[in-house]
């Protein structure tokens, strides 16, 4: 296809590339508590899964970085399929199909107008963090709760409180890359969304929210002020933070840090029985140790680890795909680091180095399988095509 009607209608329309973005952020409480606009979401994330896939075709191109990422989770299918018997669409193989329709959105918004795009992601993450800090204000003890074996049982709009983090770091990192390339006036809205969302994990007691967030600012605020360039690429950052990751798990060294873990931050040395349940994904991984298992069923996985899943990014690779996953990712966060580190623009390399600085510290306690924009936005290493 060589006259791509499909996307430049889509990227030239900003109520459709809205709905379109709209149907990848479908909060908590609307699958769990309201089926009929559940069933809505669940018709336009069908239509933008759809238009995604026409998009895809007619712009491919055979040598594009977009298609690695497109080939791992086409792996991580293949590899359910052959392992489980089947592909059981529960809501991680969902999230990883978003995964791929959003790496093809912004591929293509990159090159027709990835500023409608960007502003209408902002618009949503923006408003759904402002409606659930409102229910956190009002409804303190959770906006619901659901009876589970697990420790988290309040949940509100965007879901229990380790949930709300995702969103919001999503959504201060997209608000400074459009800082960063289209219109700083827009840092108004950064300073607010700030202080919403630390008023968000505060008051919902979440200390990975909490030190993710200041972490984030910390970086900021450091690559505002220093004028040189951030010469760490992200490729480090996630070999430092997989090491880390490994003496952990292989010689419990948060041991050695009792004082801040149990005083500072008021957690226990198993780190809330993340210890145990990595224990018990090492025991399985060793029986699927080069593909993994792929993506199993909730029953399967509650079963095996004694939670809903691994709790560590790190682990959660080695589970699903093996080492030879583990690999596959290794090369794709490379290739993107090189690219990355290559921007000329040093806010946006400064906020796109913090975002993913964050999510791989996040990453040694936290799946991180809901956090779409993980693989999307190292994309933005062709930041010279924005339009």
């Amino acid at each position: 296809m060589t006259n791509k009607y499909l996307t430049k209608f889509v990227f030239n329309n900003f109520v459709f590339i809205f709905f379109l973005m709209l149907a990848f952020f479908e909060p908590d409480i609307i699958y769990l508590k309201f089926s009929y606009l559940d069933y809505f979401f669940k018709v336009i994330l069908v239509i933008s899964y759809s238009i995604s896939l026409v998009i895809f075709f007619e712009n491919f191109q055979f040598k594009k970085f977009m298609n690695l990422i497109i080939i791992f989770f086409l792996m991580i299918f293949a590899i359910t399929w052959i392992e489980a018997k089947g592909i059981c669409w529960n809501s991680t193989m969902t999230e990883y199909l978003s995964v791929v329709a959003m790496c093809i959105y912004v591929d293509a918004g990159l090159k027709y107008n990835f500023k409608k795009m960007l502003l209408s992601l902002i618009i949503i993450l923006s408003l759904f963090i402002f409606i659930n800090t409102v229910s956190v204000f009002l409804y303190p003890d959770g906006l619901y709760q659901i009876d589970t074996t697990y420790s988290y049982t309040k949940y509100w709009v965007l879901g229990h409180k380790n949930f709300h983090i995702r969103y919001i770091l999503s959504d201060l990192v997209l608000i400074g890359i459009y800082f960063s390339i289209y219109n700083r006036k827009i840092r108004l809205l950064g300073y607010l969304m700030l202080v919403i969302s630390l008023i968000d994990v505060v008051e919902v007691e979440s200390t990975t929210g909490l030190v993710a967030l200041i972490c984030f600012v910390i970086l900021i605020f450091i690559g505002y002020v220093w004028k040189r360039k951030f010469k760490t690429k992200i490729f480090n950052i996630f070999l430092f933070f997989s090491l880390i990751f490994a003496f952990i798990l292989l010689f419990n060294i948060q041991q050695y840090f009792s004082y801040f873990i149990e005083n500072i931050l008021g957690k226990d040395l198993t780190l809330t029985s993340r210890v145990y349940i990595w224990n018990n994904a090492v025991d399985y991984i060793e029986n699927n140790f080069f593909f993994g298992q792929g993506v199993l069923d909730s029953a399967t996985v509650l079963y095996q680890l004694s939670a809903t899943h691994p709790h560590s990014f790190y682990l959660n690779i080695f589970y699903q795909s093996g080492l030879f996953g583990w690999l596959f990712t290794c090369i794709i966060i490379y290739i993107a680091s090189k690219k990355l580190a290559k921007i000329d623009n040093r806010f946006l390399r400064c906020f796109l180095f913090s975002f993913y600085f964050v999510v791989f510290l996040m990453g040694i306690v936290e799946s991180m399988e809901n956090m779409l924009l993980i693989f999307p936005l190292l994309l933005l290493g062709d930041v010279g095509e924005i339009k």
